[in-house]
């Protein structure tokens, strides 16, 4: 397989589309009860910087562009390999486009019969499948408001980001009714999303208030199908003190309410922004879990306010909502719960293909799909794990909650998570990150421990090497030794000659062989030396 050289710390990708930024987007779509055939009519507002003359949105060819504007001037322009470039001219910095088109959809909005025959449409656009039913500028690093207008068939409901407006019958023949949206803090287009159904929606009642950083609260509810009602809050009712937790953790709930969607989706859990999106069938047959709800809800905060600037840095969003919802489970269900659910995490990740062969941080990987592996989910999940071992509750969280206020609303790389536990740790933490994120696999060390009865001392020998070299004298070299070693933080718990214990944490240097005395003296030799009992690193330990 080809070498996997990450770019070096703190190098910047290039934008997706220099100059531009998209500020708003204003969407009308018509959903006639025929299928997947649409009418959509957007109005983008942008600025773009003064050397930039033209403008381009991903939008899939299938799709017929009827009419693009400029500031209200038609202009010819041409749609093709899935882009429609636009000419804009003159020094206006703030400019309005608009685009009408309609076709057929085949994938993003997802449009379809359920089981008892009546049409649905519910978006569906990770990683970049937007362009699918909607012009946009289809990449994460930009993020905007979206205004929802949506035309569908009389009796169905709609639910989508932000707030609802307005929801009114059309009048006329044509049995249409016409419902809008408004999500006022900036998101990124995968988001995007609108439901479309014969739903009802059930309100999530609490004692408390959610407030968000506007200081309004934030409702809760649950939106279903009509058969499903009945059953609810069920597992729900876990709803509201998962929001509770995080909002201690990192800070106030970042939208304007929270729904979670019974919908069509080809992930178990899609978070989009204020408006969490479940497969379905998870409701026909009631196996909605509390780990799934927050998870999606840990995206809200992660994912969704802040936003990874490049698709390779997925584990700051798919890495942060797995190890938050383990944080869950130690609230809700008390540590030994956490533990067991941090046991499986780790088994995991040392059995994956995925991690053995590629770094968590994945610029190389241009399927996106594949991302959605055991790197940006379970080993994410442990590297932050780890750290928050390694650096306490206080530097963790204060990092995470720093980190957050500084990017909320915007885009982020791994390193500006780092600087940010760096300056909350006061530790140096480019090691650590660049040997968990940045290198395939995880450390595989052989350990042993030796009593020295002549000093009353214990030492610890660490080798990092080829598994042949390990067999040979000490002293001597073993050409062709490729081992990268690791920098560790080795817990260490030692039982001495009465029976008492004491607990230690010791720092591996990253060489390929270190012998670390341990601190204190032992009038004999110990009973025991265990090595990382816990299994808290993310390590394949050999004991010598």
């Amino acid at each position: 397989m080809p070498l996997l050289i990450a770019a070096s710390a703190g190098a910047q990708p290039p934008a997706y589309q220099p100059g531009i930024d998209v500020i708003d987007y204003d969407i009308a779509i018509e959903l006639p009860d025929t299928g997947a055939f649409i009418r959509g009519d957007v109005t983008i507002t942008l600025r773009r910087s003064s050397k930039v003359d033209r403008f381009v949105l991903d939008l899939v060819d299938a799709l017929t562009v009827r009419s693009v504007e400029v500031e209200g001037l038609l202009v010819q322009v041409p749609h093709t390999g899935n882009k429609i470039t636009i000419p804009i001219d003159g020094t206006r910095e703030k400019l309005r486009v608009r685009v009408r088109y309609d076709g057929v959809v085949s994938d993003g909005l997802i449009a379809r019969k359920d089981a008892k025959g009546r049409w649905t449409w519910f978006g569906d656009n990770w990683p970049n499948r937007t362009r699918q039913w909607l012009p946009t500028v289809d990449h994460p690093s930009d993020k905007a408001t979206v205004s929802w207008h949506v035309r569908g068939p009389l009796g169905r409901r709609v639910v989508a980001n932000g707030l609802e407006l307005s929801t009114r019958a059309i009048a006329g023949p044509t049995r249409m009714m016409e419902a809008n949206w408004r999500e006022s803090r900036p998101i990124p287009t995968y988001l995007m999303v609108i439901g479309v159904g014969p739903l009802e929606s059930f309100d999530l009642r609490e004692t408390i208030c959610h407030f968000t950083d506007e200081g309004t609260c934030a409702r809760q509810s649950v939106w279903v199908m009509p058969e499903n009602k009945a059953w609810l809050p069920g597992v729900f009712t876990s709803a509201g003190p998962i929001v509770s937790l995080f909002e201690k953790l990192v800070g106030p709930f970042p939208y304007e309410k929270l729904a979670h969607v019974q919908s069509s989706t080809r992930f178990g859990g899609m978070e989009n922004a204020s408006a969490i999106f479940y497969d379905g069938k998870l409701f026909d047959t009631q196996r909605m879990s509390e780990g799934l709800i927050a998870h999606e809800t840990a995206h809200q905060w992660f994912g969704d306010a802040v936003t990874e600037r490049e698709w390779g840095h997925l584990w700051l969003s798919e890495g942060f909502a797995t190890y938050f919802a383990a944080l869950w489970t130690l609230s809700g269900h008390g540590d030994a719960a956490y533990r067991t659910e941090m046991a499986a995490i780790r088994k995991q990740v040392l059995g994956d293909k995925v991690v053995a062969a590629r770094p968590v941080i994945d610029t190389a990987q241009t399927d996106y799909l594949r991302l959605l592996n055991a790197n940006s989910y379970q080993k994410g999940g442990y590297i932050l794990y780890m750290l928050h071992q390694q650096i306490g509750d206080s530097a963790f969280f204060g990092g995470i909650r720093s980190y957050y206020a500084k990017y909320r609303n915007g885009n982020a790389l791994s390193d500006d998570l780092r600087v940010e536990l760096e300056e909350s740790s006061r530790l140096p933490l480019k090691p650590f990150f660049d040997q968990w994120l940045r290198r395939p696999g995880f450390a595989e060390p052989t350990i042993g421990w030796a009593y020295d009865a002549a000093t009353s001392t214990v030492t610890v020998r660490v080798l990092q090497q080829d598994a042949r070299c390990i067999s040979m004298d000490a002293a001597l070299s073993c050409e062709g030794n490729k081992t990268n070693p690791y920098e560790l933080s080795l817990p260490i718990v030692v039982t001495d000659a009465t029976g008492a214990t004491s607990q230690l944490t010791v720092d591996i240097p990253a060489s390929q062989r270190a012998t670390i005395q341990l601190p204190g003296r032992y009038s004999s030799r110990p009973r025991a030396v265990a090595i990382d009992p816990d299994e808290r690193l993310l390590a394949r330990i050999t004991r010598l």
